[in-house]
């Protein structure tokens, strides 16, 4: 799922800029659904500024696992970071507001594997 939150600045191609939701939102949701693990996910609408959704996961706690937006540049500190703060996943999102384009797809597989 997707955390937005007006706090977190917007990529400035971003095509989506939905109201906020929380992780309090998704808790209500969560609790009708009886779900316990929760995975977050980058949107489109923060590009490749994870922030907002790691903050998420650090709310959640060890329920969480994500799936962020990273590119070829990102050097492997930042990955064992993510790594360790449970991310799981490299988002990859061609589509219009997507961070990653299709000439990237290749180099970022190679980046994470």
């Amino acid at each position: 799922m997707h955390i937005y939150d007006s706090r977190y600045p917007t990529a400035p191609d971003a095509v989506l800029r939905p109201p906020d939701a929380s992780p309090a939102d998704y808790a209500e949701a969560q609790a009708a659904l009886g779900s316990e693990r929760v995975v977050v996910v980058q949107p489109t609408t923060y590009g490749f500024d994870n922030r907002c959704q790691i903050a998420a996961m650090a709310t959640f706690g060890a329920a969480a696992r994500g799936v962020m937006v990273v590119d070829s540049s990102t050097r492997a500190p930042t990955l064992k970071k993510l790594t360790a703060l449970g991310v799981r996943g490299a988002r990859f999102h061609m589509l219009p507001g997507g961070a990653v384009g299709w000439d990237e797809l290749e180099p970022t597989a190679a980046t994470v594997a």
